[in-house]
């Protein structure tokens, strides 16, 4: 942090096919700076299977990625809401279809998000987008069904209420150093 901004410093960044070049890629900017594969005592990256290889021909500790740790805690956090989860997903994916995203759109400037698998954020802003357009959404004949089946309401916005705890923690952690 400087100056209250978050700034973070990187070493290179280049696309790379494959771990082995993602490998090189490293000793070679480890080199620049005199620096060898000798000092690294543990690594973390982004892409499990390159961290893997990575960690295994060093011969040093991978420490997973935070974030997919925290993906998988929230997951659990979500357990008791999953099918209401699915169906709200179901719901935002037919609220982007043309006809469906037309009539929502009459009524409100706010848009169907979908959630991400791989981002636990995204179900957060995903059930969050929900609660602000629930209303809206009332007015689409087309998905009427649907809504039916959405019928615990008080329980997401429950949910988004701890999610937003969660994320403030989340934010909190990836600001610090």
């Amino acid at each position: 942090m400087m100056n209250g901004v978050r700034r973070q410093r990187q070493l290179s960044l280049s696309p790379m096919d494959g771990s082995q070049a993602h490998l090189e890629h490293i000793e070679s900017a480890l080199s620049v700076y005199g620096k060898g594969f000798g000092m690294v005592r543990f690594f973390i990256g982004g892409n499990c299977s390159t961290n893997q290889y990575i960690a295994t021909k060093l011969g040093v500790p991978r420490i997973g990625c935070s974030s997919h740790r925290f993906n998988l805690a929230d997951n659990r956090f979500l357990e008791n809401n999953h099918n209401q989860i699915d169906l709200i997903q179901t719901l935002m994916i037919q609220l982007r279809q043309p006809n469906n995203a037309a009539a929502l759109a009459r009524v409100t400037k706010l848009k169907p998000i979908k959630s991400n698998a791989t981002r636990w954020s995204s179900t957060f802003t995903m059930l969050e987008s929900y609660v602000k357009i629930r209303d809206a959404i009332l007015t689409v004949r087309a998905v009427e069904e649907h809504m039916r089946r959405c019928n615990a309401h008080h329980r997401i916005i429950a949910a988004v209420e701890k999610l937003k705890k969660l994320d403030s923690v989340w934010v909190k952690l990836q600001a610090q150093k």
